[in-house]
């Protein structure tokens, strides 16, 4: 908390032993802390917000209670000036969402969501919709906000299409 307060998020592949150190994913992000507060037990709980992408280049064996690595960012340049994803899929994003949200009990403020620009939306709903932890790296690790919004839609009817009666749940994937 005294430095710059940039730290890398990345998630762990699938389910490990506790006593293992568990595989990582090959891309997570770099976020600023905004907001922090320690638990009665000594945690943190941390707000961030997502600065760019990047690529594990190499990981450090720093001796610390948390990993470090060397980060790769040049694929990712391009979250520093995203392009607008097209306006057309916000069409698409909001009819699908409405079944989305009815199927997982979630209200929405639909005015916000209808005023709210695109690519805010799509990052916002990356983050708090229910996915999977391999259907979130697919979303983060998408090249560019409207592959991000595609995705996602295809997500939230994958998941419509597989709650109607007679379809197995494996044809979401």
């Amino acid at each position: 908390m005294q430095t710059d307060r940039v730290i890398g998020m990345i998630q762990p592949k699938g389910e490990s032993e506790p006593a293992t150190v568990p595989e990582l994913y090959q891309t997570g992000c770099a976020g600023r802390i905004t907001n922090f507060a320690e638990t009665e037990d000594g945690r943190f709980l941390i707000t961030l917000t997502g600065v760019c992408r990047f690529d594990i280049e190499q990981e450090l064996d720093a001796g610390t209670l948390y990993r470090q690595v060397t980060g790769d960012f040049r694929r990712w340049r391009q979250d520093l000036q995203p392009a607008p994803p097209p306006a057309e899929l916000k069409g698409s994003l909001t009819g699908v969402l409405r079944t989305y949200f009815d199927r997982h009990g979630i209200e929405a403020d639909w005015s916000a969501i209808d005023g709210a620009p695109l690519a805010g939306l799509v990052t916002s709903l990356c983050m708090i919709c229910p996915f999977e932890p391999e259907e979130k790296q697919a979303l983060l690790e998408a090249t560019d906000i409207g592959r991000q919004a595609r995705l996602l839609i295809a997500l939230m009817q994958m998941e419509a299409l597989a709650a109607e009666p007679g379809i197995s749940s494996s044809a979401r994937h």
